[in-house]
């Protein structure tokens, strides 16, 4: 799991240079037909979430889930698209599912390592590297977020 934290946390600045080049982010939402504004800080505030709770705090994570769903509903729709950092922003949020699900993790463990490898442009031997260079200095404390 740490792995996984670790990934979320290298592709936060692919997120935020994407956010800080587009400025506020709005879009129409064709299926209800109203205009809706994206939440820049949504990815770090799911990150931090994350963080907390895998320290063993105990952490309210429905608000951030419903302030992601209406964005991934639109992203699925192709009502926004966020360009190079979609794959980071979709790997942010299922590693906050992932993290909030724990008993049925199923396959989103898969999911943010093969969106972490295609925002990166990783290929196997490089994600192996990157792997296998954490695994063994990894600590149980992720890295703060500024």
């Amino acid at each position: 799991m740490e792995l996984l934290c670790a990934m979320g946390h290298e592709l936060l600045p692919v997120w935020e240079r994407y956010a800080a080049a587009q400025g506020p982010i709005s879009y129409y939402e064709s299926v209800v037909g109203t205009h809706q504004v994206v939440d820049l800080a949504l990815p770090r505030r799911a990150l931090r979430e994350v963080d907390a709770l895998l320290s063993g705090q105990l952490v309210e994570m429905m608000a951030t889930d419903r302030a992601y769903a209406e964005p991934l509903s639109a992203l699925q729709s192709d009502d926004i698209d966020f360009g190079e950092a979609t794959l980071a922003w979709y790997a942010i949020v299922n590693l906050h599912h992932l993290v909030r699900d724990r008993p049925g993790w199923g396959d989103r463990d898969e999911t943010i390592l093969l969106q972490f490898a295609n925002t990166l442009d990783l290929d196997d031997d490089a994600l192996t590297r990157w792997w296998l260079a954490r695994r063994d200095t990894w600590t149980v404390e992720p890295p703060p977020l500024a």
